[in-house]
């Protein structure tokens, strides 16, 4: 009776795929990184770090938030007004397209001051110029989630990033043993061109399946997508802006080696926030459809919070008391990659919980809120990291940054739940 009950919830199972697949791929991705970091060694697995977060931050930031649009319209009109669908879809594909072929421009361009001046890195000016090319793509696909997302096809999204996880787990290692950081970066670009093209064939297969008619134009429907992606575009850019500014401090303050330990560390902890991640998708689209009906959209909120809590605090405490054998498996350059694993799992724990919050203020149009909440957190991190600098409270630069992106996000969950209780909560 419990499993039949579970297997008819359609939370339940769509939060099982969106978990398999993203178990299964990025899995995969972190064992291909834990080669690709013992292969290049600490200094240059920085370089390739500091390259490939500087690409993720401009997707992100060219993306302008649509995939979380997308996927709430998405799923708002395919039960009401199916007919809008590929109108939401080609507006959310032509503006990320549009910005995010501008910035590769300007990024391809800028990279001699980008490298020289920002990253102190001269040598990294072609890398950058060659990972440029795949930001249409990368950018693509973040919007291109959330339309996936919206259509509720979590498991065909899993086959998806199993295949890519399958393939950049071969070809990514093959890559970077023959030719380095250069093998490294080829096997981002052609991953994330494969990505796009499997995703854009699974979006027009759905769209064909459910829709008769459509319509071609609707600037009051424009207008809409863009008031609703603004804040939620600002909250995005922040965010990548921050994540780049982080790198930026440790090259100031440390050195390439040190910021290589670093994104080994976060990458365990990318890891583990993939699955709240992913589930984001899907907490926002039950939850869009579910706004007038308050018991459900409860249970939905109590369900997903246990499930982001157990899916980062039982890999977190399975990495903390693992920690220590980090070092043999990464190697001698890794030295001290054990106190920043310490540090950075536990954060998740506080991450995966306010994701949960986050989805439920998007889903009520709440986005500027949620913008105002991001600001004092980010600010936050950045001045607690100069004064934590500045005392010399930890023996490293990545150290003090990571307890400030722990403490302050303690910080902004609170901030959360005291305000949705209070303010929210209360008016429904």
């Amino acid at each position: 009776m419990i499993i039949n009950k579970i297997s008819k919830n359609k939370l339940v199972t769509d939060s099982f795929w969106a978990l398999i697949g993203t178990i299964i791929s990025k899995g995969l991705v972190l064992f291909s990184g834990i080669f690709i970091a013992s292969f290049l060694g600490s200094d240059v697995y920085g370089e390739f770090g500091v390259i490939k977060t500087t690409l993720l931050s401009f997707a992100v930031f060219s993306s302008v938030g649509l995939g979380y649009t997308a996927n709430k319209y998405i799923a708002e009109y395919k039960l009401k007004k199916p007919e809008y669908l590929y109108l939401i879809i080609k507006y959310c594909r032509n503006i990320t397209f549009y910005l995010s072929f501008l910035l590769s421009i300007i990024v391809c361009f800028f990279s001699p001051y980008i490298c020289t001046v920002l990253l102190n890195a001269e040598n990294l000016t072609s890398p950058l110029r060659l990972i440029s090319l795949c930001l249409v793509f990368s950018s693509l696909n973040v919007t291109q989630t959330g339309i996936i997302s919206g259509f509720g096809k979590f498991k065909e999204l899993a086959k998806i990033n199993t295949k890519i996880g399958l393939i950049t787990f071969v070809l990514s290692i093959l890559l970077t043993y023959i030719w380095g950081m250069l093998g490294a970066l080829l096997s981002v670009i052609f991953t994330q061109i494969l990505n796009f093209i499997l995703n854009y064939k699974l979006i027009d297969t759905s769209l064909n399946n459910l829709i008769k008619t459509r319509i071609d134009r609707d600037i009051k429907l424009l207008k809409k997508i863009l008031i609703f992606s603004l804040p939620v575009s600002l909250q995005e850019s922040i965010y990548s802006l921050t994540s780049w500014v982080f790198s930026l401090l440790i090259i100031k303050y440390s050195t390439y080696s040190e910021l290589g330990i670093y994104h080994a560390a976060v990458q365990w902890s990318a890891m583990i926030l993939f699955i709240p991640g992913i589930m984001r998708n899907v907490i926002l689209s039950h939850l869009t459809q579910n706004l007038k009906e308050n018991d459900t959209f409860n249970q939905i909120i109590k369900l997903t919070i246990k499930i982001n809590l157990i899916s980062t605090l039982i890999p977190a405490i399975i990495i903390f008391f693992c920690s220590n054998y980090f070092v043999i498996i990464y190697g001698e350059s890794y030295n001290g990659i054990e106190r920043l694993l310490n540090i950075t799992v536990f954060t998740t724990i506080f991450i995966s919980v306010s994701n949960v919050f986050a989805q439920i203020y998007m889903s009520k149009e709440l986005n500027w809120i949620m913008l105002l909440f991001r600001v004092i957190r980010d600010v936050g991190i950045l001045v607690m990291f100069f004064g934590l600098h500045k005392i010399k409270l930890f023996n490293s630069t990545p150290e003090n940054l990571l307890f400030s992106v722990l403490f302050l996000n303690i910080i902004f969950l609170i901030i959360m739940v005291y305000y949705y209780k209070k303010r929210i909560q209360c008016k429904d």
